[in-house]
């Protein structure tokens, strides 16, 4: 809640207010909003210790002060406990507007969130990744390389990833022409010292695609046989070529 509460405009109209203002001036008038204050800091009510009351607010005629709370019957005193009806009223008020605001904000909150997954489920469903036909094309593109005999989860998530980190890569005719290069380079079919080719799930992981789209691969081949080029591999195995 704001720290903050209504001062009513017409309070010097009061009668009991006009009264206070005659006899104790507008000093008097400061020190009332001053114990307003103070009330409405402390939930509407505050235990009626003087000693306390002046050094809060910083006011030595504690008599003066004691005029105010008793004199003028601004303030309840019970329990010697001060207080005000009033204001707790309005705390109360204030507190359930402050709810309800939440309460709407927290709506707007969750149907802003709600449409915003409803659009990115209505995208993902108007643009699933066509499984299926991209590994009908890297066949009929690349029959020479191994074949993807089962489509595993983590093939699945490989494509997928690729798929939606790049919108050019959402259709179809991008994935025909990555398979024309990689058809392109002799080395990824096989043309290389170990006889090492590239196959599915290699032409799809995160690290090769871009070094395939790059041309990293495109000069190696029978010249690596020439030249008696040494390959590297990360994992000690010809499928992990990373180079």
């Amino acid at each position: 809640m704001k720290h903050y509460f209504p001062h009513d405009y017409y309070a010097r109209q009061d009668v009991k207010i006009a009264k206070l203002i005659i006899n104790e001036g507008y000093a008097g008038y400061g020190l009332f909003w001053s114990l307003v204050e103070l009330l409405y800091q402390n939930e509407g009510e505050i235990n009626y210790d003087l000693e306390l009351i002046s050094r809060l607010l910083n006011h030595n005629d504690k008599n003066q002060l004691q005029n105010i709370i008793e004199k003028y019957d601004l303030f309840e005193i019970k329990n010697n406990v001060i207080g005000n009806n009033r204001i707790k009223e309005t705390i109360k008020r204030l507190k359930d507007v402050s709810k309800i605001r939440q309460s709407i904000a927290q709506k707007r909150w969750n149907n802003k969130q709600d449409n915003i997954k409803k659009i990115e489920n209505e995208s993902e469903e108007n643009n699933k990744v066509p499984y299926k036909e991209i590994i009908d094309l890297y066949h009929q593109i690349l029959p020479e390389l191994p074949k993807v005999q089962v489509l595993t989860e983590r093939r699945k998530q490989f494509l997928k990833q690729r798929w939606y980190e790049d919108i050019e890569r959402q259709n179809l005719d991008w994935w025909k022409s990555y398979f024309e290069k990689v058809k392109s380079c002799k080395f990824l079919l096989g043309n290389n010292d170990n006889n090492w080719q590239a196959d599915f799930e290699w032409l799809i992981r995160q690290n090769n695609l871009p070094k395939v789209l790059e041309g990293r691969y495109d000069k190696l081949g029978t010249e690596n046989k020439k030249n008696n080029l040494t390959i590297h591999t990360i994992k000690g195995n010809s499928s992990d070529y990373d180079f």
